[in-house]
């Protein structure tokens, strides 16, 4: 799991435009998941590291194992999309899925949502609950932010090829057409 490539996507054409960074920028926030969907380890593509807290463990980006590796390029606009990436997650995972649930320190195939009664669920079960929500905000998030979702396609194509496009990275643009926002935007 991961957050959505959209929420990627959104943050990665705010920071081009602010900076003026090129679409190589933009290709960097969205390579971790891409390598991460024809690779498979998101331990590696995501330079994951086991926190321990508590009865739990958190998996999150080592930002620091990042840059030490890639210290002679930091500063390709490539590697510091790929760097934004890892700290979008970094927060998305630490600050944001990390209040609302925990992983079993004991079995990391549990998650316990801690704001629904302690629920415990496999981490397939969790996986799903969080597309499920990132197809209801996908929809809002595209609309809001202006996102051609299409060019976005052709970029990750153009990076892995026409025959390697398939459904795994198509799932990660799934909308629903739920309401969300629209008294906020």
């Amino acid at each position: 799991f991961m957050g959505s490539l959209v929420m990627h996507c959104c943050v990665g054409e705010i920071l081009k435009k602010r900076y003026k960074f090129s679409e190589r920028f933009t290709l960097g926030t969205l390579k971790p998941d891409i390598l991460k969907l024809s690779v498979g380890d998101r331990d590696k593509t995501h330079y994951i590291k086991r926190i321990i807290e508590g009865q739990g463990v958190k998996k999150l980006p080592d930002i620091l194992e990042f840059i030490q590796e890639n210290k002679e390029s930091i500063k390709d606009e490539e590697q510091l999309g790929y760097l934004c990436h890892l700290i979008e997650d970094r927060i998305w995972f630490d600050d944001y899925v990390g209040k609302y649930t925990r992983t079993d320190a004991n079995d990391i195939d549990k998650v316990v949502y801690i704001q629904n009664g302690n629920v415990i669920k496999s981490m397939k079960e969790f996986s799903a609950d969080m597309y499920k929500d990132y197809a209801n905000i996908n929809k809002f998030l595209i609309e809001k932010y202006k996102i051609d979702i299409d060019e976005i396609k052709k970029l990750i194509a153009n990076y892995i090829g026409e025959k390697n496009f398939n459904e795994k990275v198509e799932k990660n643009f799934a909308v629903n057409d739920a309401d969300i926002g629209k008294e906020n935007t």
